[in-house]
């Protein structure tokens, strides 16, 4: 299996996630879409904006599970992390969106 970026549709909404090539869901949008040109508009930032290690907010719940914020550059948040059991699995998760988000094809399942 290859990666790619799904769009599904959800109650009327779009959302998207980044599969990496295992199937498992390396981050998803942070919030719902009405049209295919605003969640395009989004896309397009995360797969510009996925390569660069700065723009990852790696993060820490009140339950010790870690978890990342995708920013753009003025810190928007454009995609949220599943939570993670450890460091190594973040920086894992976060080593394959850098990999495989850029070029990653979109899959419209909605």
């Amino acid at each position: 299996m290859s990666s790619c970026i799904e769009i599904k549709k959800n109650d009327g909404r779009l959302h998207f996630a980044l599969k990496g090539s295992n199937g498992d869901t390396l981050f998803s949008s942070c919030k719902p879409y009405i049209s295919k040109g605003s969640i395009g508009q989004d896309i397009d930032l995360v797969q510009h904006n996925c390569q660069y290690d700065a723009l990852y907010d790696r993060q820490v719940s009140d339950s010790g599970q870690h978890f990342f914020n995708l920013q753009s550059p003025d810190h928007k948040v454009l995609a949220i992390s599943p939570m993670f059991d450890s460091t190594e699995n973040l920086e894992a998760a976060i080593a394959s969106s850098r990999a495989e988000g850029v070029s990653a094809p979109v899959e419209n399942a909605a």
